[in-house]
């Protein structure tokens, strides 16, 4: 990378929010963190990051409306998501703009790829 990236990672569970900061951080990565959709919201369009890893079941805003209201402004609409969650809810995930989508429990060495893919 030329440059470091900055991703900010969205999950409600500090242990989940820990465990992914702390190994994109061993990848080079900046890592911001929020604990639910409002405050990621607020963050994505104060800090730009380049890329945003998401899960779901968020409070106060869930990782739908998220990704809806980023994919709604045209600074944050070409912003790389990659949604990983366990929950599944058929048609409304598929139709998701999201770059990728992992299921919980999840691999990090998976999570990490799919970041540098979309990084590219």
């Amino acid at each position: 990378m030329s440059r470091e990236k900055t991703v900010l990672v969205v999950e409600d569970e500090p242990i989940i929010r820990g465990l992914v900061s702390l190994v994109l951080e061993s990848e080079g990565y900046i890592v911001q963190s929020a604990p639910d959709g409002r405050e990621a919201l607020d963050s994505i369009q104060c800090a730009r990051p380049d890329a945003v890893v998401i899960d779901l079941d968020l409070p106060i805003m869930d990782g739908f409306e998220l990704v809806r209201a980023c994919r709604a402004e045209d600074g944050t609409r070409h912003l790389p998501i990659i949604v990983i969650s366990a929950i599944y809810r058929g048609e409304r995930v598929e139709a998701l703009d999201a770059h990728a989508f992992l299921s919980k429990p999840f691999d990090v060495e998976r999570l990490v790829a799919q970041l540098h893919d979309v990084l590219r």
